[in-house]
């Protein structure tokens, strides 16, 4: 881990802002949508929009369609343990 990582973090934890852990997203990788209609769809994250929204390409007749989804909304594909963890922490 490099120097500004770690300063980084430990600004972070002197905040004393509530935080969780949290998937590692970037372009390129496979992601599951969890949340809304399409709910179960796998595609490739093409962009991330700021911190709220990434643009995530579905392959469907063997095109691409650029779909907006919300980041709360998708985790990295065969991630199933996150998604427990996330509804145990909005019950808690």
């Amino acid at each position: 881990m490099d120097a500004d990582e770690i300063a980084a973090v430990q600004a972070v934890v002197r905040s004393g802002l509530l935080t969780r852990p949290w998937p590692f997203l970037k372009a390129g990788q496979t992601v599951t949508i969890e949340e809304g209609p399409l709910r179960n769809v796998t595609g490739i994250l093409t962009e991330i929009n700021g911190s709220e929204q990434l643009i995530v390409s579905i392959t469907l007749l063997q095109r691409s369609l650029a779909v907006a989804i919300p980041r709360r909304s998708v985790r990295p594909a065969g991630d199933a343990g996150h998604k427990a963890a996330r509804r145990q922490a909005a019950t808690a």
